[in-house]
């Protein structure tokens, strides 16, 4: 891995640590407290679930690829190609 490709990932894993970060302050300030019966049955729910996994892949992709997936390498693309 070089150099490029390693501050590549770095900077993906940056920008998805801002994102998780900036979603727990909103929810940390939106002042919705949960029963504990509510947080077992949001934790246990499907929609929970896939996102953990799905949000779990794509920090374990952006630390391991070689391209920075965050940015859109089709723009600028004639799309008759």
């Amino acid at each position: 891995m070089g150099k490029g490709t390693a501050l590549a990932n770095t900077d993906a894993v940056v920008k998805v640590d801002n994102i998780l970060t900036d979603l727990f302050t909103t929810l940390m300030n939106s002042n919705v407290e949960l029963t504990d019966e509510e947080r077992k049955t949001v934790v246990q729910s499907n929609d929970f679930i896939e996102f953990v996994e799905h949000s779990s892949k794509f920090v374990e992709r952006a630390m391991c690829e070689k391209y920075d997936f965050m940015k859109d390498y089709t723009l600028g693309l004639d799309d008759d190609t």
